[in-house]
């Protein structure tokens, strides 16, 4: 895991999983607006990558995603669409998403994992 810091405050972080000689970015976070941080921590995961012995770096993004430009600046490619299960329902009381209900709320969803920013 790899923290991106500014005047002490962290703005973002990158999680690089190498595992058997494959490596994976499987998550990356940075505030809003932040294109450049997010360039920066994918530059630094094909380093963590390359370092391990990693031929190549997979990371998921869905279409629309806001890095997938940070992505191809480094060299990443569209592989096209991989299917499985990205949602599951829950019963979840409603007052537990009553943060929904304020239009700045921003949320980062990844598979299984969701963070309140």
């Amino acid at each position: 895991v790899r923290l991106a810091e500014q005047g002490g405050e962290p703005i973002g972080y990158a999680v690089t999983r190498v595992l058997d000689g494959a490596a994976y970015l499987a998550d990356i976070l940075v505030r809003p607006g932040n294109l450049p941080v997010a360039e920066a921590l994918v530059r630094d995961s094909i380093g963590l990558a390359s370092e391990a012995g990693a031929d190549s770096l997979i990371t998921r993004l869905p279409r629309r995603h806001p890095y997938r430009r940070a992505l191809a600046r480094t060299g990443f490619f569209d592989r096209g669409h991989i299917a499985g299960e990205l949602f599951n329902h829950q019963r979840i009381d409603p007052t537990d998403l009553a943060f929904l209900d304020n239009e700045d709320t921003r949320i980062h969803l990844v598979l299984a994992d969701s963070d309140y920013l």
